[in-house]
């Protein structure tokens, strides 16, 4: 679209989309309608990626079905919702568009893409070259950086429990300047799984007897004093929670009171929050 009236289409227009963005007039398309689908454009979650300090959560974008290719495709928008479940950032979340795919094969494109709040980003991604493309495949993806707030030795409830992404209002245009409206999509993400724990954690902490029966204990190795220990199981509910301790490098853990089976213990002393696996067999 040639937004800015200058008779070619360039980054301009999605700098003048953005400065101008959900501003309205009295002008309406002519040719946007409802049409029949075949194909999709759906999003997938990626293996999220867990680092010692961060987690990389990916959205892969995937445009057509091998057996129902998209047809005369020319561009596509959609909406995210993090909900509560993640808050991002204008620093940590963006997307990227393959400039070798399908799609693109090497022709000039624009992206928009834009947070209207902390939860709620709109993205569009369009070719300019004014030729419609047929297949199917990945597009492109979005990444949200460096997860505040949901790291694992941060947040362990979220990190197991995980949450719901929304994407919503996603369309399709076509060479011939047609809207294609797809349903809207909800993935539910899981940030992490019951084997994933910071190594720092296993360095700093133990737990003595792991496996144990009625009685163990959490030691910190260097000294640290304990100022509080909760026990999550791996659907994230909580089972044990001390209340603030006077500080100790050394907690017993009231293991008799739990039913065997795997349990996250997140410990937080007066410098960090750590965690570690709690396992009890009888």
């Amino acid at each position: 679209m040639d937004s800015n009236g200058d008779g070619v289409i360039s980054a301009l227009d999605t700098t003048a989309i953005s400065e101008s963005y959900q501003n309205t007039h009295a002008v309406t398309s002519s040719i946007e309608h409802q049409l029949n689908v075949d194909a999709d454009l759906r999003f997938v979650a990626r293996d999220t990626a867990l680092y010692p300090d961060s987690v990389h959560l990916i959205l892969d974008i995937y445009l057509g079905l091998s057996n129902k290719p998209a047809y005369n495709a020319y561009g596509f928008s959609y909406e995210i919702d993090f909900g509560d479940f993640l808050d991002v950032s204008d620093k940590n979340i963006r997307s990227v568009y393959y400039n070798d795919s399908w799609l693109a094969r090497q022709v000039p494109t624009l992206e928009l893409f834009k947070r209207l709040n902390g939860s709620i980003i709109h993205c569009a991604y369009t070719k300019t070259d004014g030729i419609g493309a047929t297949g199917h495949g990945p597009v492109g993806f979005v990444i949200v950086e460096d997860v505040e707030g949901l790291r694992p030795e941060r947040d362990l409830r979220a990190l197991v429990q995980g949450g719901q992404v929304s994407i919503r209002n996603i369309t399709q245009s076509n060479g011939d300047g047609e809207v294609i409206h797809y349903p809207d999509q909800v993935l539910n993400i899981r940030l992490g799984d019951q084997d994933v724990i910071d190594q720092t954690s296993f360095d700093k902490l133990t737990v003595a007897p792991n496996p144990s029966t009625n009685r163990a204990a959490i030691y910190m190795n260097d000294g640290s004093l304990i100022q509080e220990i909760t026990l999550f199981t791996t659907s994230g509910s909580v089972v044990y929670k001390t209340g603030q301790i006077m500080g100790s490098p050394r907690v017993e853990l009231p293991v008799h009171q739990l039913e065997n089976g795997l349990y996250f213990a997140q410990v937080r002393t007066e410098d960090e929050i750590l965690s570690t696996k709690v396992e009890v067999i009888r």
